[in-house]
Parts: structure tokens; C-alpha cells; sequence
């Protein structure tokens, strides 16, 4: 977890990811990532809704260095209000914040 992917956000600290996985799922979380275009670095989106989860699970993209061939990525499930399920990508530059209880 300490390699620096540069410009594509790092990696992510540990209790970062702990604290994720201790979530209880129905916690309103709000997450905001910032563009990794060089020419936008103010723009951020935001995604906010309810906590399904969260896991490691690898890119379709090959990566030389990893065990499967394929770089792995932390990943969390969210439920907008609408009822869509999300899927977004968590790297260093990523916020999460609680907003709310579980519902």
C-alpha cells in the first residue's frame, strides 16, 4: 500500500480501508473525487447515498507488477435516493465522509 501511483491518486492509507470495512451498511456516506485531468484539478465529483459495502477486486486492465496480472482496486458500492447503485473506485485523493446514521 505504499507505492505512489502519481497523478492517479496514490495509494490508500490502511486505516483509510479499515474504516471503510467496519462501516455498517446503510450509513449514509457522501465521497468526492477530484479530476485527474491536469488541466481541471478544481473539479470534483460527488456521489452521496447509502453504504452497500465495500471490496478489492482487480481491473480489466493488465498491471506488471501485481499477482493476477491485473491491477487491484478498492472499490465501494453506495445506493443513491434514486435506488441506483454505484460502483466508485476509492484512491488517496478520495473523500469519504459520513453523513447520516444507518436508515
Amino acid at each position: 500500500m505504499s507505492d505512489d501511483h502519481g497523478m492517479y491518486g496514490g495509494s490508500i492509507p490502511l486505516d483509510r480501508i479499515m474504516k471503510l470495512k467496519e462501516l455498517a451498511v446503510g450509513t449514509r456516506i457522501c465521497i468526492t473525487q477530484v479530476s485527474y485531468a491536469p488541466s481541471r484539478p478544481d473539479r470534483k465529483f460527488t456521489i452521496e447515498g447509502k453504504y452497500l459495502g465495500c471490496e478489492t477486486s482487480a481491473t480489466g486492465a493488465p498491471w506488471a507488477h501485481s499477482k493476477s496480472g491485473h491491477y487491484q482496486m478498492f472499490r465501494v458500492r453506495i445506493e443513491k435516493d434514486n435506488g441506483e447503485i454505484s460502483v466508485m473506485n476509492i484512491d488517496g485523493r478520495t473523500e469519504v465522509k459520513i453523513t447520516g446514521g444507518v436508515a
